[in-house]
């Protein structure tokens, strides 16, 4: 992994004041506390020497071709809100959530949060949790098997049969 050895995100990482490997956070869905507790783990958490959070998520998904961006875009922004309102909620001024493919590590996907965002990616947050808050479980107008092969309720709970929801190709409802 010399590509990583020499890339500025390990730089950032080295050069922080601290830095933890897999650390928890946990923290509400409401930022007066109380209701739905949000936990979970960060690959890598650095304070850095300004005071600003780097939080780096080590991907080993392959790429197949398609860029990282987008690849976070698709699969992993939800993720990216949790983890920027954990630091932020922890107090850090400002947060950068940094993505790292295996396949192109010196190539991260970054962005970065203020503590002025935490607002709008509470309510965004919020927004994305609704469905699960209110106990409303709406089956998938496009079932696949990457979406619907390890759920639960597939086999017993489910209106699509399970050639459809174990399916390669994107099944659309009419």
């Amino acid at each position: 992994m010399s590509a990583f050895a020499t890339s500025a995100l390990r730089a950032r990482l080295a050069e922080a004041r601290r830095t933890r490997r897999e650390a928890p956070f946990a923290f509400t869905l409401e930022p007066e506390g109380g209701g739905s507790l949000v936990i979970g783990f960060m690959d890598a958490f650095a304070t850095e020497p300004d005071g600003s959070v780097l939080i780096v998520d080590y991907k080993s998904d392959r790429l197949e071709g398609a860029e990282p961006a987008d690849l976070v875009d698709r699969d992993y922004a939800t993720q990216r809100i949790v983890y920027a309102l954990a630091a932020l909620r922890d107090g850090a001024p400002r947060v950068e959530v940094a993505y790292c493919f295996l396949e192109r590590p010196g190539e991260p996907v970054t962005q970065a949060f203020l503590a002025a965002d935490e607002p709008a990616l509470a309510e965004q947050l919020a927004g994305l949790a609704r469905g699960v808050l209110e106990a409303r479980y709406e089956v998938t107008p496009k079932p696949h098997r990457d979406l619907c092969g390890d759920c639960p309720g597939r086999g017993s709970l489910c209106s699509w049969p399970e050639e459809v929801t174990l399916s390669t190709e994107l099944q659309l409802r009419h």
